[in-house]
């Protein structure tokens, strides 16, 4: 269990430090955890709220320019961008329409900086959702106790408290997710105060300044983490020294104990405050005695509204002009605005700040005045008074002792979550959001997070600005291409030689063009895989004709796919090749795999198979028995390895290809499957070889109601899951490490907690979706996006005409990879658009 800091030989900065990173969510309270997914719900609501009313677009589309490694989502949906740019965007989210939470001591928004630099972070790193709350209730905690350590301190001298002390905040949360060592996140926290800052002006004019505040201090602490990561240096001293945070922002030398005292048994993210409305904390006290005092003059002529209000926060929604705002964003800074709002309509939601020309309102905020009244203690946990002298001369008075939402409200959970669900525009997806959130440590990554916040919340089709016609992004940024052209990649073998995986092509003399434009001739190939569609298929004796005229008398493993189509439709098959510079070894094995002769070839640790069919000496074998024609070509693929002196434990993928029919029963296949295959990883657990299934209508013989595409390996093999935990039972894995190969399942759709089919009918949205679940298992394996080596990307025939508008995110994610794309019959989740089956080389 951690120990409270109560060495007095460290700096803050050390102490935070060595706190931040020994904390371990067993230590945190129970009321403590609780506390901290209350305010990430509430976060993403607002953030939700500030999508619905495209508040925030000048950040949302910087960020989109910004661009970078897809490591991040914007909560508004479109490609993932890099972290920092992802934290600009979700922080200025957050905080857009001011309706997110507060901590009254500090007086700072916590949430604001802090979600976007876990959520971040957390997708960047592939983190468990144990992990992401770990660090927001680090970053939480910290940002309350920075402010709260020199009450008003920063706002009186003309700074946004939320963006001095969120970028800290956010910095030591991100360092944490980055698994930076102490000293370290010691340099983050020092990197970080050279990004301190937030002028209040904007109170003056209405400028949006405030809004990008989060954004900014969450955007400068991932950066922070990552500098110190790489080696940059901060003052240790950051906080307490000469020109530290205190004594130049603040005005003031504090005692860093103010900062760090009871540190892991007193929590101060307990006492933050859930905003009812969105509008400056400071008036909401005044806000709800209005709402009380409402009823009580209701219909009557009112002369004047006195409301009592401290003085640190009259400076900031009290004075002349105030009664008449220029903006809508200095509407939520006026207390006469929106105090005359709650007598007038009863509430005060986004909408009261829509029409600033409201005669109604402009009259009353103009018989409001306010007395300055020190209650004691910070302003933002003032108690509220107003009161009325009405037309007849009586006076009608309403008191609360602090606004509503804070941590002593006893429905203040029903508040979080009825704001959140309303926030998000209602609906079971907003449902979803919630339920998910509560259990946020049991997940394991924040995948199904941002799948679900994708489905609550699509994003408005002109959210983010187009790049326009001569490709370029907003101020002059150059935009990615989409129109890459695919490369040949390798993986490099043990023998410095190279694996080579060319693209299908169309028929043999597209493939033999690619080879030669790789520099590789026919004799360097060592495994092709025939996509005919059923023309071809009729007139299969061509294709095979035009096999041998491009082989000649090189004898290398066939396997032949049948699809519904091919991209181009005039185009009868395809052909794609996968090539070893000086060719593999060859094995003759025996029997026939029913459609090709039983060669393997062996190149570097890689054993290419035959397809394989149910076909045995006397034709079809198990007629309609969909299981048994299964199991069959199992026990085929394990008689072919034989011959390379393998066992079936050797199979690291199978594409399974089945007919439309079989739909239904191909979960059967399990069991068949758990009795031929499977062997033990170097890790001492079970491994079963990844897998893909496909449906075609048109069967590679009559009466099949399967064929197989296997490949296997000499190498050990070890599985790679990032925790997900249904694959646990299955009898194939989202990933295999074997020699210099990393071999990896299809991917579709799949929401991997709940294996929910998602973003039904939207192929754009699938295939992030399966893209970011690609990149999740890659990074779990200690690789990137740009180690793919190899993509086939099987699409229905619903999915054709969209599909060309994945080339620009598919190339964000895996470069100019090789593609071979194909339009099968169906996916097994008929749901599914995509399914996409890759290859990465290990480093």
């Amino acid at each position: 269990m951690t120990e409270p800091s109560s060495r007095t030989d460290m700096t803050v900065a050390e102490e935070l430090a060595r706190w931040a990173t020994d904390l371990r969510l067993d230590d945190v309270p129970e009321p403590v955890r609780a506390a901290a997914l209350r305010h990430l719900l509430d976060g993403l609501g607002t953030a939700a709220a500030a999508v619905r009313y495209r508040a925030a677009e000048p950040a949302l589309a910087v960020a989109a320019d910004l661009g970078g490694p897809p490591e991040a989502s914007v909560l508004l949906g479109g490609p993932r961008v890099g972290a920092p740019a992802a934290a600009l965007a979700n922080g200025t989210l957050v905080h857009a329409l001011d309706f997110d939470d507060t901590h009254a001591a500090g007086l700072v928004h916590a949430t604001a900086p802090v979600l976007p630099a876990v959520l971040a972070v957390g997708e960047e790193t592939g983190a468990s959702g144990a992990e992401v709350l770990t660090a927001a209730v680090v970053g939480l905690e910290t940002i309350c106790r920075l402010g709260a350590a020199a009450p008003h301190g920063f706002h009186a001298r003309g700074l946004h408290a939320t963006s001095v002390c969120g970028v800290f905040a956010a910095a030591l949360a991100a360092a944490r997710l980055y698994g930076l060592a102490p000293g370290q996140v010691v340099n983050a926290l020092g990197v970080a105060g050279g990004q301190a800052g937030g002028l209040m002006e904007f109170i003056n004019t209405g400028a949006s300044t405030k809004q990008l505040h989060p954004g900014l201090a969450a955007h400068g602490g991932v950066l922070a983490a990552r500098l110190a990561a790489r080696g940059a240096s901060g003052p240790a001293s950051v906080f307490e020294g000469e020109y530290g945070l205190y004594g130049v922002l603040a005005d003031r030398r504090i005692d860093g104990r103010a900062v760090v005292a009871g540190l892991g048994e007193r929590w101060e993210l307990t006492r933050i405050t859930v905003k009812p409305y969105p509008a400056c904390q400071l008036s909401h006290a005044p806000l709800d005695a209005a709402a009380a005092l409402r009823p009580r003059i209701a219909g009557r002529a009112v002369n004047e509204v006195v409301v009592q209000i401290h003085p640190d926060a009259a400076q900031f929604v009290c004075g002349p002009g105030k009664e008449r705002p220029a903006s809508p964003y200095a509407a939520k800074f006026s207390l006469p605005w929106c105090l005359a709002a709650m007598l007038i309509d009863g509430a005060v939601t986004v909408a009261t700040f829509d029409d600033l020309e409201r005669a109604d309102l402009a009259s009353l905020a103009a018989r409001i005045r306010h007395e300055i009244v020190d209650f004691g203690g910070a302003a933002a946990d003032q108690p509220g008074r107003v009161s009325a002298l009405l037309a007849d001369g009586s006076r009608m008075a309403a008191d609360v002792p602090r606004s509503g939402g804070g941590p002593e409200d006893p429905g203040l959970d029903d508040l979080v979550r009825a704001k959140a669900l309303a926030n998000f525009g209602g609906g079971p997806a907003a449902g979803r959001v919630a339920v998910i959130v509560a259990d946020l440590a049991a997940q394991p990554s924040l995948v199904p997070l941002t799948t679900a916040l994708r489905e609550a919340l699509p994003a408005p089709a002109d959210a983010l600005p187009p790049a326009d016609p001569g490709g370029r992004g907003r101020a002059g940024v150059r935009a990615a291409s989409p129109t890459a052209t695919p490369r040949p990649r390798a993986i490099r073998t043990g023998e410095d030689r190279m694996t080579v995986y060319l693209p299908a092509a169309p028929g043999y003399t597209g493939a033999g063009a690619g080879l030669r434009t790789a520099g590789l001739e026919v004799a360097d190939v060592v495994h092709i895989v025939e996509y005919v569609t059923a023309a071809a298929l009729a007139d299969y004796d061509e294709v095979a004709a035009a096999r041998e005229r491009f082989l000649g008398s090189h004898a290398v493993p066939v396997a032949t796919v049948p699809v519904a189509m091919l991209l181009d439709p005039a185009e009868p098959y395809a052909v794609e090749l996968t090539a070893y510079p000086g060719g593999g070894e060859p094995v003759e094995a025996h029997p026939d795999t029913g459609f090709h002769r039983g060669t393997l070839t062996i190149a570097g640790d890689v054993v290419y198979l035959p397809g394989i069919a149910p076909c045995g000496a006397d034709g079809l074998v198990h007629p309609g028995d969909f299981r048994a024609q299964y199991r069959y070509c199992l026990d085929r693929a394990a008689d072919l390895l034989k011959a390379a002196g393998l066992s079936p434990g050797a199979l690291v993928r199978t594409i399974d290809y089945t007919t439309t029919a079989t739909r239904a029963e191909y979960p059967r296949c399990g069991r068949p499957r758990r009795e031929v295959l499977g062997g033990t990883g170097t890790d001492g657990a079970p491994v079963f070889p990844g897998a893909a299934g496909i449906l075609v209508d048109q069967p590679l013989l009559p009466g099949a109601l399967v064929s197989l595409q296997a490949t296997a390996s000499r190498a050990p093999l070890r599985t790679v899951n990032p925790g997900w935990r249904r694959y646990e039972t299955l009898t194939y894995k989202p990933g295999l490490t074997a020699g210099e190969t990393f071999f990896m399942s299809g991917f579709g759709a799949l929401e991997p907690a709940t294996q929910k089919a998602i973003f039904t009918g939207d192929l754009l949205a699938q295939a992030e979706f399966t893209y970011a679940g690609i990149t999740a298992v890659l990074r779990e394996a200690g690789l990137g996006g740009r180690d793919v080596t190899h993509l086939i990307e099987y699409v229905t025939p619903e999915g054709v005409a969209g599909y060309p508008e994945l080339a620009g995110l598919r190339e964000q994610y895996f470069g100019p990879a090789p593609v071979s794309a194909v339009v099968c019959s169906a996916l097994l989740r008929p749901e599914f658009l995509i399914e996409v089956v890759p290859v990465a080389a290990l480093r």
